[in-house]
């Protein structure tokens, strides 16, 4: 075994971990349900990356009481220190759908999301996840068919990997990436007619 082997985390590659993760998570439901828990864990963590990624670097962090550095005369939020925080996960769907805080280059496009989206970026992020991550000590019984109730946020995905053109870092602007959304968002439909 290589001794001292370096792992490196971006935006960009846990995003992209997360992804597959997420179709692994899908695929291993099929014998053991409690894959579902991991599957809304990782879909929402790569949703979230992918969306910070999207964004330019000074609308990632909540401003109010953000710590400031010098940066050669200009004063900009410090993403090294531990009290600046990053934006939550429906402030990043709000960032990406706004075309000022999404044009970073003259290619750059912003999400025209519709009802369905906003409905199921909330469902991901406020019922799904908030009830896997937060547990609290109760029953809690999810039909098969409930977690393609997500299915929309795969076009969330879609758009910022493929079309919004401000994710330019590999390996999150692969376009076989297209290949991984897809299959997840076939399993998801196959969920769907399952009770």
């Amino acid at each position: 075994m290589e001794l001292h082997k370096m792992m490196t985390l971006t935006l960009e590659k846990t995003a992209v971990d997360s992804l597959k993760r997420a179709d692994g998570f899908l695929t291993e439901a099929e014998d053991d349900l409690l894959a579902f828990k991991w599957f809304i864990v990782a879909i929402h963590h790569a949703l979230h990356c992918l969306m910070l990624a999207a964004l330019p670097v000074e609308s990632i962090w909540v401003e109010k009481g953000a710590v400031l550095r010098d940066f050669g005369g200009m004063k900009l939020i410090d993403n090294c220190d531990p009290k600046n925080h990053l934006i939550n996960f429906l402030t990043a769907y709000t960032r990406i759908k706004d075309p000022e805080k999404m044009g970073i280059y003259v290619h750059s496009k912003y999400f025209i999301g519709s009802n369905k989206h906003d409905e199921a970026m909330k469902f991901l992020n406020s019922e799904l996840r908030n009830i896997v991550m937060h547990f609290r000590p109760m029953v809690f019984a999810m039909s098969s068919n409930y977690i393609a109730d997500c299915k929309p946020v795969i076009d969330v995905i879609d758009f910022l990997i493929l079309e919004s053109g401000n994710i330019i870092h590999p390996p999150a602007n692969d376009p076989l990436l297209k290949n991984t959304t897809d299959q997840i968002r076939l399993k998801l439909e196959e969920y769907a007619g399952v009770g």
